[in-house]
């Protein structure tokens, strides 16, 4: 809530970083104006004590360069394995390496190198915190698949307790652009009904939650929806609609649903009742939304250009890591990097899945300046440009 209303105010949150963030929220310069930064503390399962360790050691001792420079100045008795996957998951690993999936599979790994460094101190071969790197072995972390922008926003969701960079529905922003889409934050704004007047909408959301209940007519089921604007309850009356949400809700899978508003004698406001519900992406969705072609067709991803402005070359080093797994799409991304005598634009290609998700990571990413909108990629690809 802490962050939405921020966002709201169009003030920036930055991303937990172990090589910026304090224990608690601070203020810090970014761009042209200021940023909150969110507090490594402020993570769950993440100890207060631990996080002051650790940033004292950075004030003392410099920013972190590598992990193998953070396992060799650490106390490994403040952390465990669990705070570790937390950091990782959160992306207060990213400076140091940008691949959370293999961060967070090697925290053992990490612990056992912080394990051996301090061994090492404590039999005189360094201080507390200044042992000899040079003399470690490399860490060498698992060889695991990248997450996808998908299990990127849940593994936020464990991290932070609410969806941080991005509502799990930001993954269609794509393919919903061009649907009648109410938010719910646009309900309070559709002209009001009468008494036994009812309207037909249509919304995209996440299941948070079903139940099963027995009614006088039978069973029905209640859920509740959440989208990147807030969250709300339905009924469902439709076995077949009911149980399409409880896999939903089992696989934390986002939906489109055809809803019903009525409102009834006696009621301040329309009760909402879900007449459908499909997957987002399958072909029955889309169809039935009239994203183009007769419903059952087969559906394809929509082009789009993403235009991002990079002012160092660490930020490609991090972006090699945010892409890797978004192979695969027909999108088109665009880099604007400093060259010789000015800036050069560099296509990286149409093969991309470019979503609302890969547009925040990209946002609070060390080293980018901005992100656009995206845009329709209906032009040719653009070539290097100086």
């Amino acid at each position: 809530i802490f962050v939405d209303d921020m966002r709201r105010l169009d003030i920036a949150c930055l991303p937990p970083s172990l090589g910026h963030s304090e224990p608690a929220f601070s203020v810090e310069q970014h761009g042209a104006g200021r940023a909150v930064r969110y507090a490594l503390a402020g993570l769950k399962n993440v100890g207060e004590k631990a996080m002051e360790t650790l940033v004292a050691e950075r004030r003392a001792g410099g920013p972190f360069p590598s992990l193998d420079d953070l396992t060799q100045r650490i106390d490994p008795s403040l952390l465990n394995k669990r705070s570790i996957e937390t950091l990782a998951a959160a992306g207060a690993f990213d400076a140091l390496n940008p691949d959370r999936a293999a961060v967070q599979a090697g925290a053992e790994t990490i612990l056992a190198a912080a394990q051996s460094a301090k061994s090492m101190r404590d039999s005189g071969q360094g201080g507390l915190f200044g042992g000899d790197e040079s003399d470690a072995p490399a860490l060498r972390l698992p060889a695991v698949a990248a997450w996808t922008a998908g299990e990127t926003i849940v593994q936020e969701k464990d991290a932070f307790g609410f969806y941080f960079s991005a509502h799990p529905i930001a993954q269609y922003a794509a393919q919903l652009a061009a649907m009648p889409i109410v938010r719910q934050s646009d309900l309070a704004a559709l002209p009001p009904l009468r008494p036994g007047q009812k309207k037909s909408i249509k919304m995209a959301a996440l299941v948070e939650n079903v139940r099963r209940r027995d009614g006088r007519r039978g069973a029905f089921y209640m859920a509740e929806f959440s989208d990147q604007t807030g969250q709300f309850g339905a009924s469902c009356f439709e076995d077949a609609a009911g149980k399409a949400l409880i896999e939903a809700a089992e696989q934390s899978a986002c939906v489109l649903l055809d809803i019903e508003l009525d409102l009834r004698d006696g009621m301040d406001s329309a009760r909402m009742t879900v007449r459908h519900a499909s997957p987002i992406g399958s072909a029955g969705a889309l169809g039935s939304a009239g994203a183009g072609g007769p419903a059952g067709a087969p559906q394809r991803d929509p082009r789009w250009r993403l235009r991002v402005q990079v002012e160092s070359p660490q930020a490609i080093t991090g972006m090699a890591a945010i892409l890797r797994p978004l192979s695969g799409g027909r999108s088109e991304l665009v880099l604007d990097v400093p060259a010789a005598g000015g800036r050069a634009r560099i296509s990286l290609g149409r093969t991309f899945r470019v979503d609302e998700t890969l547009r925040e990571r990209l946002k609070s990413l060390e080293g980018i300046s901005h992100v656009a909108e995206l845009e329709p990629a209906g032009s040719p690809p653009l070539r290097l440009v100086f």
